[in-house]
């Protein structure tokens, strides 16, 4: 087992994770997969990496999964697709996300009746991901919620 932090060392290994943030959020919407990190609920500073899940864990743990294991679950348990594309004609720095719903009970675009949602153009791919991710999360808690009313 090794323990790494936020430092300049480790900082490209650290950008495969979703921050502590987007990792609490899924363990809210019930994300128990097996990751190759977790942090320590109380201390988002750092991640220990070793093969987890996180019902093998204690409960001061949490899942430091990676953003393609995030975007993969969201589309295998949530029939939500993620998409980033970059804006390759006026400036390639600039990205959008969309997320497209395969579950036709999800109108995403409530405007315009349709199952995607697109974002507006975001300065760089990671905040386009980050974002896309969090648009996800609140689209599942939406979703969720709207079932509770219903029963």
């Amino acid at each position: 087992m090794g323990v790494f932090s936020y430092n300049e060392k480790n900082k490209i290994m650290i950008k495969q994770y979703v921050p502590y943030k987007i990792a609490f959020a899924l363990k809210e919407l019930g994300f128990n997969e097996e990751c190759f990190g977790w942090y320590y609920l109380n201390n988002p500073d750092y991640i220990e990496y070793e093969r987890c899940k996180l019902k093998d864990c204690t409960d001061i743990h949490i899942s430091a999964p990676l953003w393609q294991q995030v975007i993969d679950w969201f589309r295998e348990k949530y029939k939500l697709s993620i998409y980033i594309i970059p804006n390759g004609v006026f400036d390639e720095s600039k990205h959008v996300f969309r997320i497209d719903s395969k579950d036709r009970m999800l109108i995403l675009d409530k405007l315009n009746n349709v199952y995607s949602f697109i974002s507006d153009w975001i300065d760089n791919y990671e905040e386009s991901r980050e974002s896309s991710i969090l648009k996800a999360i609140e689209i599942v808690k939406d979703k969720n919620s709207t079932k509770i009313k219903k029963d």
